[in-house]
């Protein structure tokens, strides 16, 4: 069947910097990173709704993948 799909193209002059990427965000260090979910968990970038049981779900989802040997 037909199923949906989104793509993204994005171009520019290479920047030479490490990138570290998770979810929704792409930032330079893993320390970078957990700053940013921090912040948005706390509110830091605005509310969504529904986000914080939305992020849970996910947490719980992947522990428990990890602990079925799945990652």
């Amino acid at each position: 069947g037909k199923k949906e799909a989104r793509v993204l193209i994005l171009a520019g002059t290479p920047i030479r910097e490490e990138v570290a990427r998770y979810g929704p965000f792409v930032m330079n260090t893993d320390e970078q990173l957990y700053q940013a979910f921090a912040d948005m968990e706390t509110g830091r970038f605005g509310k969504i709704p529904g986000s914080t049981e939305r992020m849970r779900k996910t947490r719980e989802a992947n522990e428990l993948r990890q602990k079925a040997g799945k990652e």
